[in-house]
């Protein structure tokens, strides 16, 4: 995790050739050191990668993450979070 940038980026988490999860952030290093849904990851699968694109335009990360889902269809987007831990949602 030392070795992840700092910028902001859609992440992919990945199984040999399976998308499993696919998420965004503003700071990469810290969502992954840090992600709510890591100790589920790991044990779902030892040989898990994380792959990334970088992504300069915050304001386009929303609209590509979801158009990301809608191609590859990610299992574990939208799935319960371990634990039963809440998802915390803000309207304004």
């Amino acid at each position: 995790r030392s070795r992840l940038p700092n910028y902001p980026a859609i992440y992919f988490v990945l199984s040999g050739n399976c998308v499993l999860y696919i998420g965004r952030t503003v700071n990469l290093a810290n969502r992954l050191s840090s992600h709510n849904r890591l100790q589920q990851f790991k044990a779902l699968d030892e040989s898990i990668k994380v792959a990334w694109l970088k992504c300069d335009e915050i304001h386009l990360l929303d609209e590509i993450e979801a158009a990301l889902i809608s191609y590859f269809e990610p299992p574990l987007n939208g799935s319960a979070l371990p634990n039963n831990k809440p998802r915390l949602a803000l309207y304004m």
